[in-house]
């Protein structure tokens, strides 16, 4: 069977771009992943940029991911968190 927690299951070139348009405030296409085909379907969902990104899984911090470099100003941080 294929191993989806392995690296290599994962297009991290799009993975790199889809955070930097949103990131750049732009709509990203992230593609919809058939599982029972073990294939991409022809259609995506469209993402917009929002005050919060959240990249989370296994491998979120796996290169080339992690070579984005994000400047976070300290009153960005926690802002109003427990207000």
């Amino acid at each position: 069977g294929f191993n989806f927690d392995h690296p290599d299951a994962y297009d991290f070139d799009l993975c790199y771009d889809v955070i930097k348009k949103l990131l750049q405030r732009q709509p990203a296409q992230i593609p919809i992943y058939n599982f029972v085909k073990n294939t991409r379907e022809e259609e995506s969902l469209t993402v917009h940029a929002c005050e919060l990104i959240l990249f989370e899984g296994i491998l979120a911090l796996y290169n080339p991911v992690n070579e984005l470099k994000i400047e976070l100003s300290s009153n960005m941080i926690y802002r109003n968190w427990w207000h």
